[in-house]
């Protein structure tokens, strides 16, 4: 891997405590990060089903994904260290291989068990070194490094299926010994002979197989039935280490095709060539083909190739026919072959006239490919961006080689070492390029950005964007002529299975339409279409001020996650004006809230102010950061000009250019006749003269020390709090907003303390309230026994219905009546209206339940009853605020969200009573991150500090490396932090948001050492795990699960991978007969021989038939021979007889090893070496059981010495007690 050379090693400043990173918090519930990151940048194999349309994507130290219809997948865990080779998918069904140096894998994609494996234990110790598997066969060849080539089968045993090796082996190597060079080759190359390249059959008969080794000057060519030599095609001017590198037999078997891995030189043989005495064919043309590698495999600078890895260069060919006219003759003679040959560094296509040996057309590929994609890779780097892994035709068409025709390869799939899969689509008639697509996660536009948005909108709202959304793909989606599985995506109706939000939608607001679906339990990330976007413009997009430029400072979803998101708050400003603006997802309604120009955000600038001296992307715009608070603004008592802050509602406080601040109300209450919202003004000048503000926060605190403030004794003392952090770290400073006083600074004073870049702060509540449909508001009243008495009879009080902003709703009047029935009674605020009683009694207690249904306020209970219409028909109850001349007790209430119930049943489940204010007040705590450093404080203590009195953090963490990103996630009650080293390596850690202690051990990413900048957002799942997602520029998506490491729910759920359940297709069979239902008839090709050949060949069936039979699975060891042979050795007195035993043995054996030959049809020379392989793997079984022998009696001694220690120690409990 790319990533992994040249560690650079950090050095921190300050040794790291261990107690800070790596011990876990004991009162919390250990957590594991799960790392489900699928990123397609390290998959260098791909193999496409042509019948299905699945894509499979293999990578070292990956999961292996599967790719269907909608970019849906599913990632299937596998053995990590594995170097994978090869991949092969059984067309039709669920089945494919992955080949290792180790192993031969087979998995099955629509289930997930343990996969059949076969190894090279007991075959001379040889590795894997390639695969092949003839086409409509069950079966196949593997070679080895050590020159000899194995043959397996599937096979069917309780309804499973498996992998067992046939008994027939054959020795490349050995039949290739006599055209080995005479000339000794040097050692490095000599440690190399016999290693298997390539292997192909012949598309016309699977008998005859072909193959190159290295260190031999030619391909190789045997049949099955005889398992020998049948032809030697030699290179010319043969030298010392001169070996090949790839082979291919053309779709009409007359010609055999091979190269070099330089591609410099195409060798052509006729497979019907004239054989000398030796069985050699010499080459019939020798074509020059211009290319040369620019990548050397000894050359330890190139990233192509890996040093470890230079018999293993990527080097391929696949060939196609021309189409011709439908009267001519398909024969590799009278059409143009179509080779495209690939390399390293090279992708080249080649149109032969082969029987003419004519070159007619060369195409560079490769170049088209580097000048379309690389200067749109700059996040990835473009040395060795492409430096070719593998290329396959997407071919459609057909699924057999011998129907190929140039239309196939017109639509190429190439993997490089750093860009993963790229979709090549070409135009012949231009010779040019149509498209290069990348196969990567977020969509990348021109300026690309970390930033992302994420909703969970509702049930009813998923399934109407997802039914778009599958609508709309299969016009939009670059991969739908390859990818086009039989699998489809969900139904609309499935996502009511899933547990928590089903999906997760991701905005970009940086790239033109540009949005994903993410699927956090199944770990899938569906790219939204283009039209999609712009039907859900409103989902991803601001609302545009006409004659400038804008810029979003603020996207605030409300509620939170894991609620479902109901609105999106944005504030957008330009060089005139800010907007503010809110997106209702249940009717996609953009609601304009303020808009502000410059001279009311400014009316003391003038003109020229702002437009120099700001390098910055936003220095055009009129404000520059702005932060959503959670408060309103009102008039203080009776005063006309006075103003008070109240905690609840919305506000939006702008960092304006001239680094002043305006807190602007959202609550709808305007000033005058202008019809202005209620601005609250903080001028540049309270802040430290010459410093601008970094990063500021807000939050409200209990009013630190005495004050005589009317605002803060209106407020119940409490206080909002402007936590700021300076610019080039020049220290912390603490405003009150409600009182505009100064409450605390701390400059740093040259050393490291109070030198920060960043703050949050967590008020440990929840500011936006949940809201939805199906949200209940609970309106406790409890008149006070001296209310009681002084209140006469029709005592009535007004309560105030708001949303989430504040804004009034509906003002609801309530009568206190004890000499009626009922004695509580509800109105709207209104002189017309009438009053509903309320089932009470004389209850001096009155308990209701309140709802927005369809833009009225319903009273719920056994006949629910609509007080009156709202003011704002898409808004929700959000809090209750008392009248004026409030007659009864304090105001009781809080929110709930569940079913809707009657009266009686809520008031038998609502809980004890609290004051919704008093409920607020919590712990707040402010979290300050340097570069270095991430510190947590108590809100309340930094407030009432004051510069001169020191002030020690909570909890301190000091990761080792730079801090990147901080987010606080308050619904898990922890706090991400993203480090990066000097590797670029970033790692995850969690945690606790109150001690900084660390929930789960850190997780190192390795997937973006290339990105310069990252980006965590978390995404919980209620009553589940905590998904974190990474965003980069590159493209590549990070996901991250923290689960409970006891593995309840595991790091995904059981429904991961469950869309593939119901695939219409199945695993492969164990025969050929079997197989040919999933596989379209194969073609009827054309004999190049005479008449004598073409009446003696066998039909395509009868011969896959005859080879199949040869196939045998390898016998297994009998119990009684397995007992023969561990049987003791004879004593010294018994020596005599077993040498006469071993004469008799030594006369008898050319009888048996000539009924061996008889019996297996083999050759004697066959016969022999089977007998010998066989009696090596009887003698190897037996060590292996004779270990496992050993290691039981180890074990029943362990136990019987456990046994009498127990019995001892029961003894010595008894005689104590006696």
């Amino acid at each position: 891997m790319e990533h992994l050379r040249k560690i650079r090693f950090w050095r921190p400043r300050a040794p790291v405590a261990s107690s800070t990173t790596d011990a876990l918090k004991p009162d919390c519930p250990a957590l594991v990060c799960h790392d489900e990151t699928i990123d397609y940048a390290a998959y260098h194999l791909c193999v496409l089903d042509p019948i299905l349309g699945n894509l499979l994507c293999v990578g070292d130290n990956a999961p292996v994904v599967v790719l269907t219809r909608g970019r849906r997948r599913v990632a299937l865990p596998v053995q990590k260290g594995a170097r994978w080779l090869d991949a092969h998918i059984f067309a039709g069904t669920s089945s494919f291989l992955l080949l290792s140096p180790e192993c031969l894998l087979l998995f099955d994609f629509t289930r997930r068990h343990s996969p059949s494996a076969l190894f090279p234990r007991g075959r001379n110790e040889s590795l894997f070194a390639c695969l092949h598997i003839p086409q409509g066969m069950t079966w196949g060849v593997v070679g080895c490094r050590g020159g000899s080539v194995m043959y397996w089968k599937l096979k069917e045993e309780a309804d499973s299926l498996s992998l067992v090796w046939a008994a027939l082996t054959t020795d490349l190597l050995a039949l290739c010994r006599p055209f080995l060079p005479t000339q000794t080759p040097p050692s490095s190359s000599s440690l190399l002979c016999g290693h298997v390249h390539s292997i192909d059959s012949n598309p016309t008969s699977s008998n005859s197989l072909v193959a190159v080794l290295s260190g031999v000057p030619g391909v190789c060519k045997w049949h099955l039935d005889e398992n020998s030599l049948s032809g030697f095609y030699r290179l010319p001017h043969v030298t010392a280490g001169t070996s090949l590198q790839a082979c291919r037999v053309t779709p009409g078997g007359t010609y055999i095709i091979a190269t070099k891995s330089d591609l410099a030189t195409v060798f052509i043989w006729s497979n019907g060539g004239k054989k000398a005495k030796d069985r050699s064919v010499e080459v019939f043309w020798t074509l020059e083909t211009g290319c040369r590698l620019p990548y050397s495999p000894g050359n330890g600078d190139t990233e192509g190739v890996d040093e470890d890895d230079s018999e293993n260069v990527p080097c391929g060919i696949h060939i196609a026919r021309s189409a011709g006219s439908s009267s001519q003759a398909q024969s590799d003679k009278k059409c143009h072959i179509h080779l495209l040959l690939y390399s390293v560094g090279e992708l080249v296509e080649l149109v032969l006239d082969v029987e003419g040996r004519q070159l007619h057309q060369r195409e560079d590929i490769l170049a088209h490919v580097a000048a379309l994609h690389l200067e749109r890779m700059p996040a990835r780097g473009t040395k060795g961006a492409l430096a070719v892994k593998r290329v396959i035709p997407c071919v459609r068409s057909s699924y057999w080689v011998g129907m190929w025709t140039e239309r196939d390869l017109d639509v190429l799939l190439m993997t490089s070492s750093a860009s993963g899969p790229l979709l090549i689509r070409r135009c012949r008639s231009k010779r040019n390029l149509e498209s290069v697509d990348t196969l990567q996660e977020l969509p990348r536009g021109a300026n690309a950005s970390v930033r992302m948005l994420l909703l969970s909108p509702s049930l009813e709202r998923l399934n109407a964007f997802w039914c778009s959304v599958r609508n709309a793909q299969q016009d939009s989606d670059p991969w739908r002529d390859v990818l086009q599985g039989g699998v489809g995506l969900a139904k609309p109706s499935d996502l009511q299975k899933w547990d928590g939000p089903p999906l997760a939608f991701g905005t970009l607001p940086d790239v033109p339409c540009g949005g994903v679906c993410l699927f956090p339990l199944s770990n899938e990330c569906v790219p939204v279409p283009t039209s999609v976007m712009e039907q859900y413009t409103a989902w991803g997009s601001h609302v545009s001020v006409k004659g400038c430029n804008t810029f979003t400072l603020l996207e605030q979803i409300i509620p939170e996650l894991p609620h479902y998101t109901e609105m999106i708050l944005r504030v957008v400003a330009c060089a005139d004006a800010v907007v503010v603006s809110v997106v209702h997802l249940s009717s996609t309604l953009v609601e304009p809230l303020v808009k502000l120009s410059r001279e009311c955000l400014m009316p003391d600038s003038t003109s020229a102010e702002g437009k120099g001296g700001d390098d910055d992307n936003d220095a055009g715009t009129l404000a520059r950061t702005a932060v959503l608070v959670s408060c309103r603004i009102a008039r203080s008592g009776g005063a006309s000009s006075g103003l008070q802050l109240l905690r609840g509602g919305c506000s939006v406080l702008l960092q304006l250019q001239d680094a002043s601040f305006v807190l602007v109300d959202l609550s709808g209450a305007q000033t005058g006749e202008e019809g202005l919202p209620f601005m609250v003004r903080f001028p540049a000048a309270l802040f430290p003269a010459g410093s601008t503000l970094a990063s500021f926060d807000t939050v409200w605190l209990d009013c630190p020390g005495p004050s005589a403030c009317v605002k803060v004794e209106a407020t119940n003392r409490m206080c909002l709090a402007l936590v700021c952090v300076l610019s080039d770290q020049k220290g912390v400073i603490v405003w009150d907003m409600s009182c505009m006083r100064l409450l605390s600074y701390f400059p740093s004073a040259g050393g490291e303390g109070w030198r920060y870049n960043a703050v949050i702060a967590c008020s440990r509540t929840n500011d936006f309230p949940v809201l939805g449909a199906d949200l209940l508001c609970e309106v406790v009243l409890k008149p006070t026994a001296g209310a009681a008495k002084a209140a006469p009879h029709g005592s009535e009080g007004v309560i105030y219905l708001l949303d989430v902003f504040g804004r009034l709703l509906l003002p609801v009047r309530i009568r206190y009546a004890p000499e009626k029935a009922d004695a509580w009674a509800v109105k709207k605020d209104d002189d017309e209206a009438e009053w509903y009683s309320i089932p009470s009694g004389k209850s001096a207690t009155l308990r209701f339940c309140a709802q927005v249904v369809g833009g009225h306020v319903v009273l719920a209970g056994e006949v629910n009853h609509s007080v009156g219409e709202t003011l704002m028909p898409s808004a929700r109850i959000a809090m209750v605020e008392e009248g004026p001349s409030w007659m009864f007790g304090p105001l009781e209430w809080h929110l709930r969200e569940g079913p809707e119930r009657n009266e009686e049943e809520v008031a038998a489940t609502v809980p004890a009573p609290r004051s919704s204010r008093r409920s607020q007040r919590g712990e707040a705590s402010v979290i300050l991150c340097a570069e270095g450093k991430v510190d947590v404080l108590a809100a309340a203590r930094l407030a009432a500090n004051g510069a001169a009195k020191p002030l020690e953090p909570l909890c301190s963490f000091e990761p080792g490396c730079a801090v990147e990103h901080v987010v606080a996630c308050e619904f898990a009650g922890a706090l991400l932090v993203l480090t990066r080293d000097a590797n670029r390596w970033r790692r995850v850690r969690m945690l606790d948001l109150e001690t900084a202690q660390p929930l789960a051990e850190s997780k190192a990413m390795v997937h973006f050492t290339q990105e310069e900048r990252l980006r965590i957002y978390p995404l919980p799942v209620e009553g589940g795990n905590l998904h974190v997602y990474v965003v980069g520029r590159g493209g590549a998506l990070g996901h991250l699960v923290f689960a409970a490491a006891d593995g309840e729910g595991g790091a995904m759920g059981p429904s991961a991978g469950a869309f593939f359940a119901g695939l219409p297709c199945s695993a492969a069979p164990s025969s050929f007969q079997a197989y040919q239902r999933f596989l379209p008839p194969p073609p009827t090709t054309k004999q190049e021989g005479g008449f004598l050949k073409r009446l003696l060949a066998l039909p395509w069936e009868e011969e896959a038939l005859k080879v199949e039979g040869l196939l045998r699975a390898e016998r297994q060891e009998s119990f009684e021979e397995l007992r023969r042979r561990l049987a003791p050795a004879a004593g010294p007195g018994e020596a005599p007889q077993l040498k006469a035993a071993h004469g008799r043995q030594q006369g008898s054996r050319y009888a048996e090893i000539k009924s061996t030959a008889e019996r297996e049809n083999v050759t004697l020379n066959e016969a022999r070496r089977l007998m010998g392989e066989n009696q090596a793997k009887l003698r190897e079984r037996g060590e292996r059981v004779a270990e496992i022998a050993n290691r039981s009696r180890e074990l029943a001694e362990e136990a019987a010495r456990f046994q009498d220690l127990a019995r001892m120690l029961r003894e010595k409990q008894r005689n104590k007690w006696m």
